[in-house]
């Protein structure tokens, strides 16, 4: 009997034991009985130090839907220091905050509301189910913290597929829905607008629990982006193996991470302070583009492109009908040699070329005296003066300094170098772009996949600058369309290298063939070399590769990749235009493709760094630049930069322009077209400089 009697004891004594530990807390909260509540009202109470006040929520929810829970909390007399905390127990999780929340630490809010992570739903059952929410207030403050909680049900929690939703969302109010996708939609696109500017966040994230939609946590899970006034997510359904996801928008407290720009913040003094930032977006999902329009649009490209060698192909074949009908075109080639001028036989006897000639007969240097005929019919008659000792001047055939200077030139005083030597020049400009082309490529290639395989696994995509309302995934890449949309560029690049192969090809069988043939490509006409056409193709290729590579993931640290090459475009073709009348004084690959360089690092520096001290210098610097390329044009190269050109400008002006012996310029055409280019260039530099201070 006593032992059974010590044994009632100890079973009493442990149920006393356990009856305390429920009713008082670790931290000495003592808790009052559940209180049964009912959705959709709002209790109003307070809570103090060493109390805990809890509310029951029950319902049922219907099979096969999913209806989420919101909860609403205010309390306005809760501080920082002794805050309101509110936990919440569902059956498969809990969630927990404080009033006020505090968010980048600089806000402070008193108004907080949450949806609840609904559970995951159980595979095709027939009945309801009874769900509970437990909700429990508590507070350290030595004062009673007076409170209101208000639990709402979200009957629609489902998005449907083209649905349209308005919501109202800030930094303490963010908000989730969840998508399902339908059988018959593999990608569809999420798309966020709202009238004002403030920094929001779209995310979607896998369905299950727990969902991060606060500022501190949004960006933890899925696919996210910020957007001020418009956001759009394109979404394949192989992203969500389940097939399902959760819409989540949330407000950001400040413009930073969509502006760049920080405002100023005021430090939170006594008062908590509640910001406004409370934000209207409306949200609609919709299909993107089917495999079929898919296939179709990229095909289209294809074709619009593949009509340009169809043409070129036509018309080359055309060419070559016509030709091989006309037999008698080599008869009518063989009288045009019978029909030329003596001058030119001459000329061509001597093996120097005829380009350009002037029409001025040449002096004779075979030291005979030169027979001349009167007017009158008389018998002619020999100079009275043997002419072998005087100099003949043929020094201007050689002398560069006699040639180039002249007054007036012609074609012929500027292509009198060797067509080997020059062609293998022109070469180089085809062949160093190639170094220049892969070595530029593998790189960026790198670095832009690099890119996207980030973007790919993060789901930060603020990582690229797409304009998301246009973009359609393909494999890897989340831009494909951008991508093809180059496809242009490397096919018509490849179509100029061919038509440029087959006129090289041309020029060259006409060359060995010899005869009539031989005499017309390289005696008349403009002279022909096609190593810059080469290039400008290759760059017109590369322009294509570049330009996909940077829309691969478009941003801030990768915009030059496809500049580059159009500056590169842009500068062979004004070189080749050059060099059409002007072979010998072009400058070579090396000495361009510096100046290029050159040209494409001033541009960097002046979009990464655009000071006002960069844009002083670089007025200067364009403008002297201007001044030494107009002084080569000019002089056609016969000049010398040195520390003497000063003194000589000065004794120029001294002795010629100021005291007018000779006010005219040398070269009148030349001079009119520099000044105007230089006025051209004066006006731009200084309105640059302008602008920028």
């Amino acid at each position: 009997m006593a032992t059974g009697g010590r044994r009632f004891l100890a079973v009493a004594a442990l149920t006393l034991w356990v009856l305390l530990a429920t009713s008082v807390s670790e931290t000495g909260t003592q808790s009052s009985p559940a209180l049964p509540a009912n959705f959709s009202v709002a209790y109003n109470g307070t809570v103090g130090s060493g109390e805990a006040v809890t509310y029951t929520f029950t319902y049922q929810e219907p099979p096969n839907t999913t209806e989420a829970v919101r909860l609403h909390v205010t309390s306005p007399d809760a501080i920082d220091s002794h805050p309101l905390l509110v936990v919440v127990r569902q059956e498969d999780g809990i969630l927990s905050f404080q009033v006020p929340l505090r968010v980048e630490d600089y806000y402070l809010f008193n108004e907080i509301e949450r949806t609840l992570c609904p559970a995951e739903e159980e595979a095709e059952r027939s009945a309801d189910v009874t769900k509970t929410v437990y909700v429990q207030l508590t507070s350290s403050a030595a004062a009673n913290v007076t409170y209101s909680l208000t639990v709402t049900k979200v009957v629609d929690f489902d998005f449907g597929y083209n649905d349209t939703k308005d919501i109202s969302v800030s930094p303490a109010e963010p908000q989730y829905f969840s998508f399902t996708f339908p059988g018959h939609v593999d990608t569809v696109v999420v798309r966020a607008t709202a009238q004002d500017d403030k920094c929001s966040v779209l995310s979607l994230q896998r369905a299950k629990c727990p969902v991060y939609d606060l500022d501190s946590n949004i960006e933890f899970s899925g696919i996210f982006q910020t957007f001020t006034s418009s956001a759009a997510i394109t979404v394949q359904k192989e992203h969500f193996p389940d097939g399902k996801f959760y819409l989540v928008v949330g407000v950001k407290p400040i413009e930073f991470e969509c502006t760049g720009k920080a405002y100023t913040i005021q430090p939170i003094t006594g008062e908590i302070d509640r910001q406004p930032t409370m934000k209207e977006v409306t949200i609609h999902v919709e299909e993107t583009l089917t495999e079929a329009d898919f296939v179709t649009a990229v095909l289209a490209a294809l074709a619009i492109f593949g009509l340009f060698y169809l043409v070129s192909g036509l018309v080359i074949l055309g060419t070559w009908f016509r030709e091989s009908r006309n037999g008698k075109l080599d008869r009518e080639m063989d009288s045009i040699e019978d029909s030329f001028p003596p001058e030119n036989k001459s000329l061509t006897e001597t093996g120097k070329s005829s380009y350009g000639a002037t029409g001025e007969e040449e002096a004779h240097s075979d030291g005979r005296a030169e027979e001349t005929a009167p007017a009158d019919g008389s018998p002619p008659r020999k100079e009275s003066v043997d002419i072998s000792s005087y100099d003949t001047l043929d020094d201007i055939d050689t002398e560069k300094e006699v040639y180039r200077t002249k007054r007036v030139l012609y074609v012929a005083d500027l292509a009198r170098k060797e067509d080997k030597r020059l062609s293998k020049k022109f070469r180089l400009y085809n062949r160093n772009l190639i170094t220049i082309a892969v070595f530029y490529a593998l790189p960026v290639t790198q670095l832009v996949f690099t890119y996207q395989i980030m973007m790919n696994r993060t789901g930060d995509q603020d990582l690229c600058y797409y304009n998301f309302l246009c973009i359609h995934p393909y494999g890897v890449l989340s831009a494909f369309n951008n991508v093809w949309s180059n496809i242009g560029f490397v096919m018509l690049g490849f179509l100029l290298m061919l038509l440029v192969y087959r006129r090289d090809r041309l020029h060259k069988k006409q060359v060995e063939s010899g005869g009539i043939h031989a005499k017309l490509a390289l005696e008349y006409g403009l002279p022909k070399h096609f190593g810059l056409y080469y290039a400008i193709a290759l760059a017109l290729v590369m322009e294509g590769i570049m330009s996909a590579c940077y829309h691969v993931c478009p941003n801030y640290s990768n915009f030059q990749f496809d500049t580059s090459f159009m500056y590169i475009i842009g500068g062979l073709g004004m070189l080749k235009l050059y060099q059409k009348r002007h072979p010998d004084v072009n400058p070579n690959a090396y000495a361009a493709y510096m100046f290029f360089a050159g040209v494409i690092f001033m541009a960097v520096i002046g979009v990464v760094y655009g000071t006002k001290a960069f844009w002083g210098v670089f007025t200067v610097v364009y403008i002297l630049a201007t001044l030494f390329l107009n002084m080569e044009l000019y002089y056609m190269g016969r000049w010398s930069f040195d520390l003497k050109v000063f003194k000589r400008a000065y004794v120029m002006l001294r002795t010629d322009y100021l005291q007018c012996t000779d006010c005219r310029p040398m070269y009148t055409s030349r001079f009119v077209l520099l000044t105007i280019g230089n006025l051209v260039n004066l006006a731009l530099a200084l309105a640059g400089a302008v602008y920028q201070f």
